[in-house]
């Protein structure tokens, strides 16, 4: 991979992470009720996911 697209990835990571800070966020400020609700699970689970995406970039961006 050359230097140009490990530069985008890194950009996509960077944005990754400010997204599942933000909804980290989000979901914490939400009242207890709705947090360990069905919405709070959703949230959740887009966290994770989000979260599994830019390890999987790091590991693409940053190789052993």
């Amino acid at each position: 991979m050359n230097q140009e697209r490990r530069k985008l990835l890194a950009k996509a990571w960077s944005i990754l992470e400010d997204v599942s800070c933000l909804e980290s966020e989000a979901l914490d400020n939400l009242p207890d009720a709705f947090q360990f609700g069905a919405k709070g699970e959703a949230m959740q689970e887009a966290i994770d996911q989000i979260e599994e995406a830019n390890a999987l970039l790091d590991g693409i961006i940053n190789p052993c």
